[in-house]
């Protein structure tokens, strides 16, 4: 951030903003771009990354590809979350375990890790190998179109045969990896109920931050204690003080020994080799 602090793009950054239908987004895939981005809900701090794949001949992972151009900048909602602990009241499935996706529809790609606000026009709900996963299409507030477009109706207005070809690509893409073909529950919702999916979701957010569900390795520590600081050694002052001096005291005692002992030496003219050579010379002495 400003300060030059780490935060989580999940967690950190706030949903809601001062205009109901416009809410905080973070992007994670450029249009038209292939490579798979996303937020890493298991890592420190949540960066985006790219996604990997087991790859069956070599049994090796490898970087996530499209197989198609996304024709939208694909992205999330920060602090909310679809629960995969429990069947949704709506849909009667359970949600794929991630922060809710947004399908930005301006006139722009928009760099992965922008921060932005869109305008909520709609949703769609796709069922992904059997859980929900809700689309929330909005549009980037700063985007040309964003002044004219208020609903799903003002998409087809302005992007005629848009929305279909971005259902298509979502029902398609992952049979390309050899998958059953996802389909749509319903049609294509309007802002309204967009806000309540969103709002549910950020309270699924914070019933997980809260601890109510298993533990699924998310990473939630930065909720916790948003300014701690990581050390391999325990977080005392007295204690590092104490190893600091203790390992000082060592290092002065070795030096005061060997001190101490020099003159000696020095005094009475000897040095190593002598020692040697008087061992060798049986009683010869010094």
């Amino acid at each position: 951030n400003e300060k030059g602090e780490k935060v989580s793009p999940w967690h950190s950054l706030e949903l809601f903003s001062d205009h109901k239908f416009v809410l905080q987004g973070g992007i994670e895939i450029s249009r038209n771009n292939i490579a798979k981005y996303e937020v890493n809900l298991e890592e420190p701090f949540n960066p985006i990354m790219q996604d990997k794949k087991l790859n069956k001949e070599t049994g090796k992972n490898e970087l996530r590809y499209y197989a198609q151009f996304p024709l939208f900048n694909y992205g999330f909602l920060p602090q909310t979350w679809e629960n995969s602990e429990e069947h949704d009241v709506r849909t009667q499935l359970k949600g794929d375990g991630d922060p809710l996706d947004i399908v930005e529809l301006g006139t722009h790609p928009i760099a992965t890790g922008t921060q932005l606000k869109v305008k909520v026009l709609g949703a769609m709900c796709l069922v992904d190998q059997g859980e929900a996963d809700w689309k929330v299409l909005c549009v980037d507030t700063r985007d040309p179109s964003a002044k004219h477009l208020n609903n799903p109706s003002d998409l087809e207005k302005a992007f005629p045969g848009k929305l279909d070809s971005i259902m298509l690509w979502f029902e398609e893409i992952k049979t390309y990896d050899g998958k059953p073909r996802n389909k749509f529950l319903g049609g294509v919702e309007g802002p309204e109920l967009a806000l309540e999916i969103a709002n549910e979701a950020h309270k699924e957010w914070n019933r997980l931050k809260k601890g109510e569900f298993k533990s699924k390795g998310y990473w939630l520590s930065y909720l916790e204690s948003p300014t701690r600081k990581f050390s391999i050694l325990p977080d005392f002052p007295w204690m590092i003080s104490s190893i600091k001096f203790f390992m000082m005291s060592q290092a002065a005692m070795k030096v005061g020994f060997f001190l101490c002992f020099l003159p000696c030496f020095l005094v009475l003219g000897l040095d190593l080799a002598d020692l040697v050579t008087a061992g060798s010379c049986g009683s010869s002495g010094w």
